[in-house]
């Protein structure tokens, strides 16, 4: 593990990540994406999420 931290294996790929994660507006943590077309950024209330969720899957 420490070897590959060390090396630049696959760091285009998360370059590529990186730039679309600010693409899509992301710039903290925790954020998350919900079928590619809701995002959630910030620490919410659990129930945001949940809720969320239950809104999707009820589409």
């Amino acid at each position: 593990m420490e070897a590959y931290l060390r090396s630049d294996k696959d760091s285009d790929s998360i370059k590529e990540d990186e730039h679309l994660i600010r693409e899509i507006g992301i710039r903290m943590v925790p954020s998350f994406i919900l079928n590619r077309q809701h995002l959630i950024i910030g620490a919410e209330d659990p129930t945001v999420l949940a809720d969320a969720i239950l809104g999707l899957i009820k589409r």
